[in-house]
């Protein structure tokens, strides 16, 4: 394992004429996201306590990237931090965006990333992250992910949305249904429909009480952790029509639903209000 490093921004006080400390990525804790945006079906976190520092003391550390994010008008930037640290499971990138102003330096935006990492795209003054991780499902044990998957963060130019960064592409595929196991934390366990999302792409398809059984022409069994349709769904992104078998009152049919994706605001907002009832949780489709 590679010794300890740390990361420290500092800034010139005219007061004290003297530079102080304004970030200290080993102290600093940060909320560090598992995921992009909204909470969904994805178990890709660290077992670290949010909030955290970046770097958690301790920790080997491979390599620290820091780059200018020009995305502000005037030519401001922000910096993108990437500290690909040591974990038990092998190195993995935390990737930061900081905010500084006023002599005062603030982590904006944490995610850690499984496997993946971050580059910045697009021309200065519009500049945005694209981040690459691993995707887990519900139905996924931490050694074997669906897949990976690729999000686009930028900086959020409306005031009332409350954040600093907000995902606005996401090549995970959303249909706008809430599921339930049925019966719960069981390898035979099927998705049935709590609620659909007025909007969505499974709107006027999909009904509350639908099993979702499989998608139709799918062999894939997910991993005898929950309903295999969580592993069937996630081979597909969006704008892909998919065809899924369901159980309706008893009836077998085939309905096919062009999903959108995890980006879309209507799904960010739904999976911000999942809960755990009765023990068993919800997912989103």
């Amino acid at each position: 394992m590679k010794a300890s490093e740390d990361l420290l921004l500092l800034a010139w006080d005219a007061y004290a004429k003297r530079w102080t400390i304004v970030y200290n990525a080993t102290r600093d804790p940060v909320d560090m996201v598992s995921q992009p945006d909204a909470d969904t079906s994805s178990f890709d976190a660290t077992d670290l306590p949010s909030p955290s520092p970046l770097i958690p003391d301790g920790l080997g550390v491979d390599s620290i990237s820091i780059k200018p994010l020009k995305n502000q008008p005037g030519g401001g930037a922000d910096l993108l931090v990437t500290a690909t640290a040591e974990y038990a499971f092998g190195p993995s990138p935390d990737i930061a965006i900081i905010h500084y102003s006023a002599n005062v330096a603030r982590v904006v935006w944490a995610f850690f990333a499984r496997g993946g990492g971050a580059a910045i795209t697009g021309p200065p003054g519009h500049q945005k992250v694209a981040v690459t991780s691993i995707w887990a499902t519900a139905s996924d044990p931490q050694c074997c992910p669906a897949r990976s998957y690729r999000f686009v963060l930028a900086r959020s130019t409306e005031p009332e949305v409350g954040e600093t960064y907000r995902v606005t592409a996401d090549d995970r595929p959303w249909l706008g249904a809430i599921v339930t196991e049925q019966p719960p934390q069981s390898p035979d366990s099927i998705a049935v429909v709590r609620t659909v999302i007025p909007g969505s792409p499974a709107d006027g398809i999909l009904q509350p009480g639908d099993a979702v059984i499989k998608v139709s022409g799918s062999a894939a069994e997910g991993h005898g952790a929950g309903p295999a349709i969580f592993d069937q769904f996630a081979a597909y992104k969006p704008g892909q029509a998919i065809r899924l078998i369901i159980d309706r009152d008893g009836q077998f049919r085939t309905v096919t639903i062009t999903p959108g994706s995890l980006a879309n605001p209507k799904a960010i907002d739904a999976g911000a209000d999942l809960t755990a009832i009765d023990s068993n949780p919800e997912y989103m489709l």
